[in-house]
């Protein structure tokens, strides 16, 4: 059997990603995640992630319940 965990705790922010050594003019927006879940004995691990903002809304919908992961196909993500 597959256990996912409890979420204890979540954290988003919204960052700009204005140059790197390769784009001297960046100006990329993303969303920057860390979720704490909670094991079966109660342990506690942290998982942070960056995504797109379309990746965001996409997740957010799928997390939601709004629509289902078979409809992600058409989206292209």
């Amino acid at each position: 059997m597959i256990t996912v965990g409890q979420l204890v705790d979540f954290q988003w922010k919204l960052a700009m990603a204005i140059s790197s050594d390769t784009c001297r003019s960046l100006n990329y927006p993303y969303i920057s995640m860390t979720l704490k879940v909670a094991n079966s004995s109660g342990q506690i691990t942290s998982k942070s992630f960056e995504m797109t903002i379309p990746q965001f809304q996409v997740s957010v919908v799928v997390w939601c319940g709004l629509l289902p992961r078979t409809c992600l196909q058409s989206l292209h993500v």
